[in-house]
């Protein structure tokens, strides 16, 4: 795709919240796979989707058959810990669970 439009593409591989700074101060031009925010969206252009994904978690297969029910509620009651960027965006189900149920951030 870049090709066509005679672009030279530089691929930089650096943590989520360095990629949202450099993107800010103009240092990089694209980020994939960003999810859509209202907060991100007044600072940010979206481009058209160019692939769909269900978000899902993944575990230990041991971690998982443990599990009864296979939901976000259960998985966060059962005392699992969750890792996730801390500048991540999971969806409104996620975000609003965490804040209620976030304990720690390490």
């Amino acid at each position: 795709m870049f090709k066509k439009l005679g672009c030279q593409v530089v691929y930089l591989e650096m943590p989520w919240g360095r990629l949202l700074k450099e993107l800010k101060a103009g240092k990089i031009d694209l980020i994939p796979e960003a999810s859509f925010t209202e907060s991100r969206a007044k600072i940010y252009q979206y481009s058209i989707a160019y692939r769909e994904i269900k978000v899902v978690f993944y575990s230990l297969k041991k971690i998982m058959k443990k599990q009864q029910e296979n939901s976000l509620i259960s998985y966060l009651d059962s005392g699992l810990k969750v890792g996730y960027l801390r500048q991540g965006y999971y969806g409104p189900n996620f975000e609003n669970l965490k804040k209620m149920r976030v304990t720690a951030i390490y």
